[in-house]
């Protein structure tokens, strides 16, 4: 029977691995939309359509501006968290 258990320990290890990966593809989604603009997220939104591109787009925008004025990132929050509870990457 440990070996059954053993094996459910490595399947949530895997899992736990996955989920940190599809987590950091998203910081480097939302990294690469504040850093690259509008042509990012022209590509963002040919594979997916569904998204709010205005939404994204306001996002984006005032990350911009805060990360200039070195304010506190609250629009790259929020576009994380949109792109986390909305989008799944493959």
């Amino acid at each position: 029977d440990a070996e059954h258990i053993d094996q459910q320990i490595a399947d949530l290890k895997q899992e736990s691995q996955a989920a940190k990966q599809h987590l950091h593809a998203l910081e480097q989604l939302r990294s690469e939309l504040i850093e690259q603009g509008d042509a990012r997220l022209k590509l963002l939104m040919e594979s997916h359509p569904e998204l709010d591109r205005q939404i994204i787009r306001q996002w984006i925008r005032q990350a911009q501006k805060e990360a200039n004025l070195q304010q506190t990132p609250k629009a790259s929050r929020a576009l994380y968290k949109y792109l986390r509870d909305t989008l799944t990457l493959n």
